[in-house]
């Protein structure tokens, strides 16, 4: 349990030394990738050539996130670092201040007056330190709970970086024609988008709009782009059965189709007609999503 007694002995250098080490090792991760992304595989052939480049586009991703991610932390560090300087220099000068009041304060936090002053008058300076006291318990506490978030963070880049996991090789090269599993998180759907090629990205998109677009872990211009694809498959979709019901009651209503008008082929072209109605409405829906 935090006390007031702790924050008095915060030293923020180490968390800022941590902060600074973190930018400086990020930078490392940025100059991997812009090595990675100018050797051109393009002139290989085979399996062994797309097995190569499949890594290395992987591995490009991989080390931007981690440059990103490390240089967030990083600064995240550093912020946490000010303010543990700010809320320790405070609480030092409660404690001073407290001090030449005739007042103590206890290491849990608890305010005793030691001097001759008037009660009414101790009660309001007794107050004001203990309403400061608190405040700055619960700004470390603040504090150390953000902290904790960084440093779960920085955890997570443990996994960014497992480069050599039989799962991460596994979705690395998994085939084109497949589609993603849904047991993915969406930093495995990442990995199998990004070490996808440009052209197999783009066949998917063309050709399996549905299995990107709604996939967490794909940069979202790319599900931007599927989605309406998806949208104009559904639109297209959509006029190839208006078009056949519409000929469909025409044929009805010139009594080339169903020459017995009994009450079997008047509820079938009832039928036909409700549904041109839902088609029609349906078209009408997309028409502001493809906009």
């Amino acid at each position: 349990m935090l006390e007031f007694g702790d924050i008095l002995k915060w030293d923020a250098s180490e968390l800022r030394a941590a902060g600074e080490e973190l930018r400086w090792d990020a930078k490392k991760f940025d100059v991997i990738a812009e090595d990675f992304a100018r050797v051109n595989t393009e002139d290989l052939l085979g399996a062994y050539a797309e097995s190569e480049a499949r890594e290395r586009r992987a591995l490009v991703d991989d080390a931007s996130d981690l440059f990103r991610d490390m240089t967030q932390a990083g600064n995240d560090l550093l912020t946490g670092a000010s303010a543990v300087e700010d809320v320790a220099r405070k609480a030092s000068e409660v404690s001073s201040r407290a001090a030449r009041q005739e007042y103590s304060i206890s290491y849990s936090g608890e305010v005793e007056y030691h001097g001759m002053q008037d009660e009414s008058e101790r009660k309001t300076i007794k107050l004001s330190i203990e309403i400061l006291v608190d405040l700055y318990i619960r700004k470390s506490k603040e504090i150390v709970s953000t902290l904790e978030n960084v440093y779960e963070s920085i955890e997570r880049l443990k996994n960014t970086a497992d480069w050599l996991s039989s799962t991460k090789q596994a979705i690395i090269h998994s085939k084109s024609d497949q589609a993603p599993k849904g047991e993915w998180n969406a930093e495995q759907a990442n990995d199998w988008w990004t070490s996808r090629s440009h052209k197999e990205q783009e066949d998917m998109i063309n050709n399996h709009p549905d299995w990107v677009g709604n996939l967490d872990g794909i940069p979202f211009k790319d599900r931007d782009r599927a989605n309406r694809k998806r949208l104009l498959l559904m639109k297209e979709s959509l006029g190839s059965r208006r078009r056949l019901l519409e000929e469909d009651i025409s044929e009805y209503k010139k009594g080339n189709r169903f020459r017995d008008p009994s009450s079997e082929t008047k509820s079938k072209a009832a039928e036909l007609a409700n549904e041109l109605e839902r088609v029609k409405k349906d078209e009408k829906k997309l028409e502001p999503l493809l906009k």
